[in-house]
């Protein structure tokens, strides 16, 4: 599956056949990140969890109601008061109605109501904490894209620079104005910017991966990082066979 990620300095494109072209500015980066972030989802639910105890401990100071109901058949053959035996058949019921009214339990409920309170004040502040939280890290990795692109652009143009360093060096080595030592030099120039090219290229990919991460893009992670693996190993390939040429 080709994968394609284009960013500037203002916005960022994820784009694969899977996922449509899509414009991810920062605050969308971040709104994206605290509506789907796990961390948040579950201090959303440590929040809910507060509120349900406080009303549950508002709700103990009600009364209760308790009601039973049951009946009974009894059929067939029963022992007499006179010691006899006669066919009988009975029939009972039962009912019972209970209720209970806390009048003082030693300020156990409203001292559980303030401790409760207390709780969903620092469940709501620990939502709050997740949120800033993401938020800053959605903004560093966000400029961290923005810094590798532009590192990875600058090593492009440096492997161009030094492919045209090398092409001048081999013009001068054939009108012996350079020496072959000249030559391999440049040539070693070149294998070590496109080196430190891919090596760009490489960060760019990862601080994407990384910024998927938080927003938990699964699909475009997955398909990052099936894309980094081909490209590394096609680059591994090409470096051995870049190796072996030189070597002949």
């Amino acid at each position: 599956m080709r994968t394609r990620i284009i960013t500037n300095s203002s916005f960022i494109f994820f784009h694969t056949h899977c996922i449509s072209q899509e414009e991810w500015t920062l605050p969308k980066c971040i709104e994206y990140a605290i509506e789907h972030n796990l961390n948040i989802k579950q201090q959303e639910a440590n929040k809910m969890t507060s509120e349900i105890e406080l009303n549950t401990s508002k709700w103990s100071r009600l009364p209760d109601l308790n009601g039973n109901v049951s009946q009974s058949f009894t059929y067939g053959r029963s022992l007499q008061m006179d010691n006899t035996y006669a066919d009988r058949n009975t029939r009972s019921s039962y009912f019972s109605l209970s209720t209970n009214v806390p009048i003082f339990t030693g300020f156990q409920i409203p001292n559980t109501i303030a401790l409760n309170k207390l709780n969903l004040s620092a469940a709501i502040e620990d939502l709050n904490k997740a949120k800033e939280d993401i938020s800053v890290q959605v903004a560093s990795a966000f400029t961290q894209i923005l810094y590798n692109q532009e590192l990875a652009k600058v090593a492009r143009n440096q492997v161009a620079l030094s492919q045209e360093q090398l092409k001048m060096k081999q013009a001068y080595f054939e009108n012996g104005k350079a020496s072959e030592a000249e030559v391999y030099e440049a040539k070693a120039r070149v294998a070590q910017d496109e080196m430190s090219a891919v090596q760009a290229e490489n960060n760019y990919k990862i601080s994407l991966l990384d910024l998927s991460q938080m927003l938990e893009l699964l699909l475009l992670r997955t398909l990052i990082l099936k894309y980094l693996r081909l490209k590394m190993t096609l680059e591994r390939s090409q470096c051995l066979m870049l190796y072996i040429m030189r070597s002949l």
